[in-house]
């Protein structure tokens, strides 16, 4: 195992297999640009595993470690927001474009334990049909019931829920939370 900043890379046995896919793709301008994406790669520790089981959350017959919520940009908010919640922590959301779903999604959550949102991948795409307005929010087992209790709290008693409701009035109302923010700023709102 070798470190590579911020993540952990596992040796693969034919490297160069993997290298001249991703050039015979046209991911990468250079060998060595594709190196550079390949070190910084999440990878399983050969052998450490026997398989992946995917299945939808209300017919699952295991128990998760992680889940994917296949969401438009609003749903992801409140995700986002449901998460922070309790932690205070931004959500981390490192993108390459390139396994995204795979990699970026399922490996990095189960991996570091930590949510994520991603943009679905090719493959994502190709074969599991994900649409143009679909991002993916990725969340370990443990976190679960905290980010659905969190749902129901987050900012909810002020209108910030899911669907987000849209009012255009005359004159434009702004939040009572925004107004007291921006006295202590001492700034003009519009």
């Amino acid at each position: 195992m070798e470190s590579t900043g911020n993540s952990i890379a596992w040796k693969l046995e034919d490297l160069g297999a993997l290298l001249e896919y991703f050039m015979s793709t046209g991911y990468y301008e250079t060998e060595e640009v594709a190196q550079k994406a390949l070190a910084s790669m999440l990878m399983l520790e050969p052998g450490k595993y026997k398989g992946v089981a995917v299945s939808p959350l209300a017919w699952t017959k295991v128990e998760p470690d992680l889940v994917m919520v296949y969401c438009n940009s609003a749903q992801a908010m409140r995700l986002i927001q449901a998460t922070v919640y309790k932690t205070g922590e931004r959500v981390a959301t490192p993108l390459s474009g390139l396994g995204a779903s795979c990699m970026e999604g399922v490996l990095r959550t189960f991996s570091t334990r930590k949510p994520g949102l991603v943009v679905p991948g090719a493959g994502d795409r190709f074969f599991g049909t994900a649409q143009d307005d679909e991002l993916i929010f990725t969340m370990p087992r443990e976190m679960i019931s905290d980010i659905v209790d969190a749902l129901r709290k987050a900012g909810y008693e002020k209108g910030v829920r899911y669907p987000v409701l849209v009012s255009i009035t005359e004159p434009v109302t702004v939040p009572d939370a925004w107004m007291v923010l921006n006295e202590k700023l001492k700034r003009k709102v519009l």
